[in-house]
């Protein structure tokens, strides 16, 4: 019996290299991989183009609630802290995350998922309501948020950057998922030691940031109901030969990568890309409870409802 074809649009992570080498196999399925940008976000959502993509969590939230037919399963491919992304402008006067009430603040998109945390982290620690910033977003949201949003959001105009909008001191800081050069004439760090900032966070909080996951059409989960746990093992097995590579010396092109590895292990544990719901309950009723503070989402979904339901013990 012929494999199942089956498409997966997603960026390139170290994850993935395994799973394009063919050395971490999905059983039964035919999988090609579609390296992609941003587009897959507006690509999916929109035309429901690929049976399995990487989107944000925040987007998915949205789109479940509105009955898009997709499913997720617990692979959740892009995590990050925030402090490091976090740039401002030398003459605004931000010395601390209190210091962005009423300031203007770039990101991505409106439920961008930096944003979200973002915004979480300054209601719940710094009493810092959404309102009381002043947003404005790159691109507009691929998905249509809930009527109820706690927050405005501009757009920047034609022609202009968040970048650029910032090192000519037109807005105070941005927190966007790529890190900018050091040299950029106006911009700084808000968090030059965002390693310490990050560790301290994860002390603090236990959450290492889920930004991603897999999601996949509910019409391949019909026709192939297996598909959901064949891909989250393939996921777990390139993810053990991801962290070989890293582990075990001198395959890594750094001096310290082992070092290293052993140094983030101490600090958030055996496996913080844990690709199961069980290990991040605590993770995504954080990112559902900030959805819904933010309005995103006018309800709170149970976890159980999603993921694949063959996905929910393993």
């Amino acid at each position: 019996m012929a494999d199942f074809s089956l498409t997966l649009a997603c960026d390139s992570y170290d994850v993935i290299w395994p799973l394009e080498a063919g050395t971490a196999k999905a059983d039964g399925l035919d999988l090609q991989i579609l390296k992609m940008g941003q587009e897959r976000h507006e690509r999916m959502m929109r035309h429901n183009e690929f049976d399995a993509c990487e989107i944000g969590v925040s987007h998915y939230l949205m789109a479940h609630l509105q009955g898009k037919p997709f499913r997720a399963i617990p692979v959740f491919i892009r995590r990050m802290f925030l402090h490091r992304f976090i740039y401002c402008h030398t003459g605004a006067k931000i010395y601390s995350l209190e210091d962005l009430r009423a300031k203007q603040v770039g990101i991505i998109r409106p439920s961008n998922m930096l944003g979200l945390w973002l915004r979480g982290l300054l209601r719940h620690d710094f009493g810092i309501d959404s309102h009381q910033v002043r947003w404005i977003a790159e691109r507009g949201d691929v998905v249509k948020g809930a009527s109820g949003a706690k927050f405005s959001c501009q757009t920047v105009p034609s022609g202009k950057t968040l970048e650029g909008l910032l090192s000519e001191g037109k807005i105070d800081a941005l927190v966007v998922p790529e890190l900018l050069r050091s040299n950029i004439p106006g911009i700084k760090r808000l968090f030059p030691d965002y390693k310490t900032e990050e560790a301290q966070y994860y002390k603090k909080t236990r959450m290492f940031p889920i930004m991603h996951l897999i999601v996949l059409k509910q019409d391949v989960l019909k026709k192939e109901p297996s598909a959901a746990v064949k891909l989250v093992e393939a996921f777990r097995e390139a993810k053990r030969q991801s962290d070989d590579y890293l582990r075990i010396p001198p395959r890594a092109g750094l001096a310290w990568a082992s070092a290293l590895w052993e140094e983030e292990r101490a600090i958030l544990g055996d496996d913080p890309w844990a690709y199961n719901v069980r290990d991040n309950v605590r993770t995504l009723q954080t990112i559902i409870e900030y959805a819904f503070e933010d309005g995103l989402i006018d309800r709170k979904p149970e976890i159980k409802d999603l993921f694949a339901e063959s996905t929910l013990e393993i």
